[in-house]
């Protein structure tokens, strides 16, 4: 399906078995629809529209775990070991495209406290392509909590 001036169209199969659907607008093409799913082809404008998805606003995994190496539930992470009580490795199946990305996590208050809760990037490590360390803490004590829950996002 094409439109007059052939900027804006929707392919289907460039090649032989290639079974893909490609969605082009302005001459650029932005999605691809295969047996994997939708990939988004371009980044967001700038300034980003609003109510836009694009390839940098999208979750690139979470995880829910039990304050353990035992997960709940994630999409994108491969693992997580406990390295000691609050102190956890977590490894991203698909590695980032760079260390410039955001974890953000929450864990679960102990019904018997009303002190705050967090998670931390562990001190003295940084952020790798294929994972990081964080540390669930209740005020300035470490707390396995169940669940644990983190959020990554940034370029894959």
């Amino acid at each position: 399906i094409e439109v007059v001036d052939g900027d804006t169209k929707i392919q289907t199969e460039e090649s032989a078995d290639e079974d893909k659907i490609r969605f082009d607008t302005g001459g650029t093409e932005r999605a691809i629809l295969d047996s994997s799913g939708l990939q988004l082809a371009v980044a967001a404008a700038s300034p980003p529209q609003a109510n836009t998805l694009v390839k940098g606003n999208i979750i690139k995994g979470w995880v829910n775990f039990a304050g353990s190496s035992t997960i709940n539930a994630s999409f994108n992470v491969a693992s997580i070991t406990d390295n000691a009580t609050s102190d956890f490795t977590i490894v991203i199946d698909q590695n980032m495209a760079d260390t410039n990305y955001v974890v953000i996590g929450m864990v679960k208050q102990p019904s018997t406290s009303t002190q705050t809760t967090s998670v931390q990037i562990k001190t003295g490590t940084s952020l790798g392509v294929g994972s990081f360390n964080i540390i669930t803490l209740e005020s300035t004590n470490t707390l396995d909590s169940d669940p644990t829950m983190v959020i990554i996002m940034g370029n894959q």
